[in-house]
């Protein structure tokens, strides 16, 4: 007499697997083994997964696929309990991704139309893509998988995300990145977020963003705004951005940026406050959104530079290297280009010096103001040998002169018009 797992498997070959590795190159949920931690199967342990820890080929609940539990659903709790959560605000505290959700409207799935979400929507538990965790489509389309849902914060490209206001996904990096012990070559989804193993309190990210912990990653040189009068935690506690999120709520990088819920698309993400009003402001959107917060109305109304233009009309300004990086007029780094904020101050580094180099820069003891108002030594300025710039192009041996009173109206001479 065949044992049930043989009188099962004589029939279904292909949803029968001998190891959990087996049963991912085939694509279905693998049985024939124990399970790595306990699990109650009606009131008793399961000490062994087979066929029939699911199903029972004569007593099963009526509407299923032979299951002991009501639904597809309850059957997965069973033993993934912890991958599951009633609402968004559940799954936000665990860090997964949320289930028995009720789409606003339809997507295809799989071949599949589907309203509400659940395990079922992405995953095949019998006929799932060969070599995947027997998802609906191949592991290699899990990006495509997730688009299905969240188009919006999908982009081919780095030029579809600009135009989004996204941060980009699917490009190949230009060094590859160390994350925990995966080496990412190719920046996609699952490169920061983790769909049922997510940090706590997070939107499934691999790591806590609140103090720049996973941005850190990619982005190291920029973290180092953490404690500097950019880091709204300290220096605007109260304020909220775009999103009506406190700094403590939106986290190191949160209180400036958003990867994919900018209102509007905006360069580099900034998502911090109203832009200005009027065009009387800068023409470079770059510019416009430090003015967001260097203005009257801002949260630097104690900071506004009045005196920031430069000509750029019939002008040839070039930075190869981009040691001051110029933009172009959507606000893009440019070889060439016009001179911007950033040209000079690099937003997230309030001094380039190290700290022993610091010291020996100072005034004289007792002279040095509140470091929150910065010197010509630090202030979020680039580190620069400004007469190997492009500036002594023009400027010659007046260079540094003219970069360090770059902002005083006493130094500027009037303006020409066919060089504004």
């Amino acid at each position: 007499m065949l044992s049930d797992e043989k009188v099962c498997t004589s029939c279904h070959r292909r949803q029968s697997s001998k190891t959990p590795k087996q049963a991912r190159s085939r694509g279905v949920h693998p049985v024939h083994f124990k399970p790595e931690r306990e699990i109650e199967l009606d009131g008793k342990p399961l000490e062994w997964l087979a066929c029939e820890s699911c199903h029972d080929v004569h007593g099963a609940q009526s509407e299923t696929a032979l299951l002991h539990a009501k639904d597809s659903l309850a059957s997965c709790r069973t033993c993934h309990d912890d991958l599951f959560a009633e609402d968004k605000e559940e799954a936000r505290k665990r860090g997964i991704h949320p289930v028995s959700l009720e789409l606003e409207e339809p997507v295809t799935l799989g071949g599949e139309s589907v309203s509400e979400v659940t395990c079922e929507s992405c995953h095949r538990v019998h006929d799932g893509a060969t070599d995947s965790a027997a998802l609906v489509v191949s592991q290699a389309l899990v990006s495509e998988l997730c688009a299905t849902c969240h188009s919006g914060q999908h982009a081919e490209s780095k030029d579809e995300a600009h135009r989004k206001g996204v941060h980009p996904v699917n490009i190949e990096l230009e060094e590859p990145v160390v994350v925990g012990e995966r080496e990412i070559n190719r920046l996609e989804c699952l490169s920061c977020h983790s769909v049922h193993a997510g940090k706590a309190n997070t939107p499934s990210l691999i790591e806590d963003d609140r103090d720049g912990g996973l941005c850190e990653y990619c982005h190291e040189e920029a973290v180092a705004v953490r404690d500097t009068v950019h880091d709204m935690r300290e220096s605007a506690p109260e304020s909220h951005n775009l999103l009506k999120q406190t700094p403590e709520e939106a986290g190191l990088c949160g209180a400036c940026h958003s990867m994919h819920r900018n209102p509007v698309a905006r360069p580099a993400l900034v998502m911090a406050g109203k832009l200005p009003p009027d065009e009387a402001h800068s023409h470079l959107s770059r510019d416009r959104l430090c003015q967001s917060c260097h203005r009257e109305e801002g949260l630097a109304k104690d900071h506004v530079v009045s005196d920031y233009t430069h000509p750029h009309r019939d002008l040839v300004m070039m930075s190869p290297e981009r040691k001051m990086p110029l933009l172009d007029h959507e606000g893009r780094d440019a070889e060439i280009g016009e001179i911007a904020c950033v040209t000079c101050h690099d937003p997230h580094v309030w001094s380039p010096y190290p700290e022993s180099q610091q010291q020996r820069l100072r005034p004289l003891e007792g002279s040095q103001p509140d470091p929150h108002e910065g010197t010509v030594l630090n202030s979020f300025l680039r580190p620069t040998h400004i007469e190997d710039e492009f500036c002594a192009d023009c400027h010659g041996l007046e260079t540094r002169i003219k970069y360090k009173y770059f902002h005083d109206s006493r130094g500027r001479p009037v303006r020409a018009e066919y060089l504004k």
